[in-house]
């Protein structure tokens, strides 16, 4: 039954990632480190975004939040769906097989692991494979008609999803459990 769920899962990502109107980007492969991956922990790296947006070198814990934990907790330093265009649509993407080097415009660089979700039981999967992570954006089906969860429209929320292919913008239902990268962006 497992194997079912998963195969089910996957196949569920080909095609949304396939039938979608949303921009996403390819993940190359590599085995080698960008020249500058800032790894101070806890620390914001300012990837020379169009936006000023800096991007935290850590993810926020060890653990799994619900949407609604995630606008809790982290609050205005959750990022939004469009910080997660830019970042797809600006930076470049290195699948290490663990997760992607995202090096922005300025070739500094942060990385995102692949650590799987939760399911709204509380099981966990895909670690390793892909990396899910919260925005702060509740679902909105006129701009995004092709989401797996659109029936329970009021029940999602935007993610970023990576993994070995590509990278992209989704939704999923907000009792998940995602990873959580905060931003920080400075007054103007």
């Amino acid at each position: 039954m497992k194997k079912l769920l998963y195969i089910t899962f996957v196949c569920l990502v080909v095609l949304s990632a396939s039938a979608q109107t949303q921009p996403e980007a390819t993940v190359t492969q590599s085995a080698n480190l960008p020249l500058e991956v800032d790894s101070t922990a806890g620390q914001y790296v300012d990837l020379g975004l169009p936006s000023g947006t800096l991007w935290k070198t850590e993810n926020e814990q060890d653990t799994y939040y619900t949407y609604d934990q995630a606008t809790d907790v982290f609050g205005n330093s959750l990022p939004t769906a469009n910080q997660f265009l830019e970042l797809i649509n600006t930076c470049q993407w290195v699948w290490l097989g663990n997760g992607c080097t995202v090096t922005g415009p300025n070739g500094k660089a942060v990385f995102f692991p692949a650590v799987g979700f939760s399911s709204c039981g509380g099981e966990v999967s895909e670690v390793g494979a892909f990396g899910f992570y919260w925005s702060s954006t509740p679902l909105d089906a006129t701009e995004y008609p092709h989401s797996f969860d659109l029936a329970n429209e009021e029940l999602s929320a935007y993610c970023l999803v990576l993994g070995q292919g590509n990278i992209m913008k989704y939704s999923l239902l907000r009792c998940k459990g995602l990873s959580v990268r905060l931003v920080y962006t400075p007054a103007p």
